[in-house]
């Protein structure tokens, strides 16, 4: 029985990769929520039957190894750090567009216990290893059917990012499989065409599924389904002859063609990080390689690739400006590659933020989810022409800093400097090859985390590769150790406390989180009724967790909505009207440092006229962080709808002084100006922006018009116009004819 046990628990853990491939369009953030749900679930199912197999069989209880002090120590200091931080809830649940929090960690530690403790054997790890190249199969193939066009589901525009919704995450991806597919090549000598042709098969199967699942249709994707699933039916039927050179013909084919395809998709994700973390990744193994492997094969190969790999990217920055890669939108995101180019970047002036940030919570850091209140607290101007909000650092490394302080920060290094170390204490002597692809995708990770953020996908990679490590620490074990009876306590009451404890644990992690998304997403999305949309709201609000800033805030936007329809009764709308003060009052209340929800919510208060309840909220934010251009342009606007011209004055006033570049604050300012009476600063601001091409607002040329100054606003943009001859400049000086 317990030999049964630990199979379901394995064949569970074999299937926690291909979550990546679940995307629901009924979901609130559907790339995310998705998946992370269902990881969820499936740790907690294998947790359960992890829980009575180790009351059956006491020899799959974790064996101790540095990787697992040092994750252990981790988890607690990032628990810890949670505790103290501004608002513990929100530290712990993150929220739907992240997924992230400690119950992320605490399911991703457990994850790392479960597979280091039921996978005993090697021929355990490849078969779950083959599995996240499945996976990466079905996944490669939807982004070439994104390439080729035939798919509607891309938030990358024309960077590839397949079904992980952002073009980074893919890449950090396929980056991190094309290693494992390296390191399967090279310790899976025995089995492998049977594998990698079992993997191609499943992989095809899987795409089909994803594909058929769409609403929409394509002659690309019909022929990707068709040729993939034909193309590894017939694989699988050739790896079963016995001719030695077809079959070695044949792996080596189906290696190369997946391998090849994952650094294809990484160059086409355009994600210049994760692509100099593989370059570098694998100029580091090769070196291994070439200079410690005693076999003459291995060395020469090493040799080869290191030697194209130098050649190649020399080649490439001395032809960096020619035409043909100017020319080319991916070639020409690399070519670009300069910290001294800044534009559309925002990393230099987010992490001095950040670094500001750390100063003020230096050991333990400000909690999960806690570079929101550094970003509000040090918030740098600059930042007007980039996203108005950021959660995250875009780096790792600063975003456990932040998290977690500089015992947070340590902790995490501390996995990778435990990871090599297992690898070079248990593989260098045994397997110097499988150790360089080792050192160089940690390597490689590490490089790209200092561009991006972690996802559930590099999450799930980066666990799977520590618990393998773990592995070749502690041993592999090719039989159990004889039961013992331990304990007089019935089985089945120890399974009906273990089927209770799951059953609460999962209603509380997954049931609850996916009720409130589905709650979400149907109070959003046009109802029969509209007192169904008000309903599906209430419920989101009441099932807290997760997702409550997030209701609140998209609420704020669906009063809107609903109270500029005049179809719309007028009682419905006062509803919707009493309790968006109701939860906006209780959002300020419980998270009153949490800025951007607060001022979703206060601008929505100002688009339906209700200024009183919206400064009632920007007032304190300002104070939180002073600098924030949208939170005073709202501050003005609020006045603007009082009738309060000075304080407007005032408020726009400094939203246009902390970044007089800025041009929406720029022009808001200037209609204060002129509604004060202050011509002379209005058109000094407004003749500059002309100057560089920048049409007026509407807002501006209806202002300039209620003070019969229409011949001025049509001088402005014809100046405007003369600089840059834009449709939006050519359309408002048409609207003045």
């Amino acid at each position: 029985m317990n030999s049964n046990l630990a199979k379901t628990i394995r064949a569970i853990l074999y299937a926690t990769p291909v979550v990546l491939l679940f995307v629901s369009g009924n979901m609130f953030f559907p790339y995310i929520a998705t998946k992370g749900l269902l990881f969820r679930l499936l740790v907690e199912i294998a947790l359960a039957l992890y829980l009575f197999l180790i009351f059956k069989d006491r020899s799959f209880l974790p064996k101790k190894s540095a990787l697992l002090i040092a994750l252990s120590a981790f988890t607690g200091i990032v628990l810890i750090a949670d505790i103290f931080s501004a608002h513990f809830s929100f530290a712990f649940w993150s929220n739907f567009e992240r997924m992230e929090g400690f119950i992320l960690i605490l399911h991703l530690f457990i994850y790392f216990v479960l597979l280091g403790s039921v996978f005993r054997t090697q021929k355990e790890w490849h078969l779950f290893f083959y599995s996240s190249i499945a996976t990466s199969i079905a996944m490669n193939l939807f982004g070439w059917l994104q390439y080729t066009g035939g798919s509607i589901l891309s938030q990358g525009g024309t960077r590839i990012d397949s079904l992980m919704g952002n073009s980074a995450y893919f890449a950090g991806y396929v980056m991190f499989q094309a290693f494992v597919l390296l390191w399967l090549w090279k310790t899976d000598s025995e089995s492998r065409l049977k594998h990698i042709a079992g993997s191609f098969l499943i992989g095809s199967f899987f795409f089909a599924l994803a594909y058929v699942s769409q609403n929409e249709r394509s002659w690309q994707g019909n022929t990707i389904m068709a040729a993939s699933i034909i193309v590894s039916l017939a694989t699988f039927f050739l790896a079963k002859q016995r001719s030695e050179r077809l079959r070695q013909t044949l792996t080596i084919s189906l290696f190369s063609v997946i391998l090849i395809s994952h650094i294809c998709l990484l160059f086409f994700t355009q994600t210049r990080g994760a692509a100099l973390g593989f370059l570098g990744g694998i100029l580091i193994a090769s070196g291994i390689i070439l200079f410690s492997e005693k076999k003459k094969v291995p060395r020469i190969i090493a040799g080869v690739v290191l030697a194209s790999t130098v050649v190649l990217v020399g080649g490439f920055i001395a032809l960096k400006n020619a035409d043909f890669i100017r020319s080319n939108p991916t070639l020409n995101r690399f070519a670009e590659i300069s910290w001294s180019n800044t534009k559309g970047q925002a990393r230099q002036i987010i992490w001095p933020m950040a670094i500001e940030g750390a100063k003020d919570k230096p050991l333990l850091g400000w909690g999960q989810e806690g570079f929101n209140y550094a970003f509000a607290k040090h918030y740098n101007p600059k930042l007007w022409s980039q996203e108005p909000w950021f959660d995250r650092t875009h780096n790792v490394f600063l975003d456990w800093l932040i998290a977690a302080g500089l015992l947070g920060l340590l902790a995490y290094i501390s996995l990778y400097v435990f990871g090599l170390g297992a690898a070079r204490k248990n593989m260098f002597e045994s397997d110097r090859t499988g150790y360089a692809i080792f050192v160089g995708l940690l390597c490689a990770y590490a490089f790209q985390n200092l561009f991006i953020f972690d996802n559930l996908g590099s999450y799930i990679l980066f666990f799977s590769l520590l618990a393998f490590l773990h592995f070749v620490s502690v041993g592999e074990k090719t039989s159990h150790a004889k039961v013992q009876k331990t304990s007089e306590v019935s089985p089945m009451l120890v399974g009906f406390i273990i089927l209770g404890a799951f059953l609460f644990v999962s209603h509380m992690f997954v049931t609850r989180p996916f009720m409130q998304n589905r709650a979400l997403i149907k109070g959003m999305q046009p109802q029969p009724n509209i007192a169904d949309n008000l309903a599906f709201y209430k419920k989101a609000f009441s099932l807290g967790g997760a997702g409550i800033a997030e209701a609140r805030e998209h609420f704020a936007n669906t009063v809107v909505q609903i109270v500029k329809v005049p179809s719309f009764p007028v009682e419905a709308k006062q509803d919707f009207f009493g309790v968006m003060i109701d939860e906006a009052k209780a959002q300020a209340s419980t998270y009153p440092d949490l800025v951007k929800p607060l001022v979703s919510i206060a601008s929505a208060f100002n688009q339906i006229n209700a200024p009183d309840l919206a400064l009632e909220i920007l007032l304190p934010l300002e104070r939180i962080t002073p600098q924030k251009q949208h939170i005073l342009m709202q501050i003005g606007i609020a006045y603007i709808n009082k009738g309060d011209k000075q304080a407007a004055y005032n408020a726009l006033q400094k939203a246009y002084e902390v970044s007089p570049e800025y041009d929406e604050a720029a022009m808001l300012f200037a209609t204060a100006a002129l509604n004060l009476g202050d011509t002379k600063t209005a058109f000094e601001i407004l003749e500059t922006f002309a100057a560089k091409g920048v049409p007026l607002k509407s807002y501006v040329i209806t202002s300039l018009k209620e003070k019969g100054m229409t011949e001025r606003a049509r001088s402005l943009l014809n100046k405007a116009y003369e600089v840059e001859q834009s449709n939006t400049t050519k359309a408002l000086l048409e609207g003045l004819k």
